[in-house]
This record gives structure tokens, sequence and C-alpha cells, in this order.
């Protein structure tokens, strides 16, 4: 009688202790798929952050663009003006006049110039800038292993595509191609990331 008592003692605790061991367990689990949800959620807001602000950028920079060109249709105008005005001034003055078209001639130069010099440095800016946006996005998601495996291949196609280019113009359009597919690649897995973290704490 009295060893299968000991023995029904026995039996609770080791019930109790395995289920104190299950609810540690599961507490821990829980506890990691959190920290993984808010770090995805803070990696998600980052890129939305970074998107904002790329797409603000690109905004500023169609007004630049489109102040940048009325103010050279500007000049153009005021070229042209200028010139027709030379040309309907009085013959007398010609060598006069010659001489005022040439320093307009070279102040338009000088200031298209300018222009232009500024427009590719802003450009030149901007798309640094999203390079390193983008290049953080990517080191961030290719810590998961298959996704650095799905990159890779994505890489290695492009590579090809290029390698089997041979016109400036086709490697140029392949070019501008696969920045998008690059940005879409991490849209794309920036979202999946987001819907597995949720299912798996569901």
């Amino acid at each position: 009688m009295q060893n299968r008592e000991e023995l029904r003692k026995e039996r609770e605790t080791w019930e109790k202790e395995q289920k104190e061991m299950w609810e540690r367990r599961n507490q821990e689990d829980q506890r990691r798929k959190e920290e993984e949800q808010t770090r995805l959620n803070k990696l998600e807001q980052e890129y939305q952050q970074v998107r904002k602000e790329d797409e603000q950028r690109r905004k500023q920079d169609k007004l630049r663009r489109e102040q940048e060109q009325k103010e050279l249709k500007e000049l153009q105008d005021n070229f042209e003006t200028k010139v027709e005005e030379v040309k309907k001034k009085h013959e007398k003055e010609a060598r006069q006049q010659a001489e005022d078209l040439n320093e307009f001639k070279q102040k338009y130069t000088t200031d298209f110039e300018d222009l232009l010099e500024k427009h590719d440095k802003e450009m030149e800016d901007m798309k640094q800038k999203q390079q390193q946006n983008q290049d953080f996005m990517i080191n961030q998601l290719t810590m998961n292993k298959a996704y650095q495996k799905d990159f890779d291949k994505v890489k290695e196609r492009q590579e090809q595509e290029l390698n089997n280019a041979t016109e400036p113009k086709e490697i140029e359009e392949l070019t501008k191609k696969h920045e998008e597919e690059i940005d879409d690649w991490i849209q794309a897995h920036v979202k999946k990331v987001a819907k597995e973290s949720a299912c798996s704490i569901l």
C-alpha cells in the first residue's frame, strides 16, 4: 500500500515538472515570437519611411526639374528676343550690336551650363541616397538564408543577361529593368516576412 502511494506521489511530481517545463518553453517561444515581430515591425516602419522619403525626394526633384526647364525656356526666349532686337537695330550700329549679342550669348551659355551642372549633381546625390537605402534593406532581408539564396539567384540571372547584351542601348535598358526588379524584390519580401511572422504568432 505504501509503495503504491509513493508511486502516485512520484507520478504527480513528474507530471508537475513536465507541466512546468512545457509552460516555460511555451513562454520562451512566445517571448521570442513577440521579439521577432517587434523587429519585423520596426523593419517595416523603417522601409516605409525610406520609401516615403524617396517619394518626397522624387517629387522635389520633379519640381526642381520643372523649374529648371522653365528657367531654361525663359533664357531661350530671352535669347531669341534679344537676337530679334539686335537684328532690327539700325545698320550703322551693327558693330556695337554684334558686341552686345556676343556678350549675351556668352552669359546665356554660362547660365545654361551652370543649371545643367547643378541638375546633374542633384540627380547623382539622389541616386546615391536611394542606393544606400536599397543596400540597407537588402542587408536586413538577406540575414534570412532562404532570402539570401533567392536574392543570389536574381543577381545571377541579371548578371547573365548583362553579359549577353551587346548594344549600349540594350545594356542601359537592362540596367534600368534590373533596378526596378530589385526594388520589387525588396517590397515583396518585406511583405512576405511580415505575413509569415503574423501567421507564426497566431
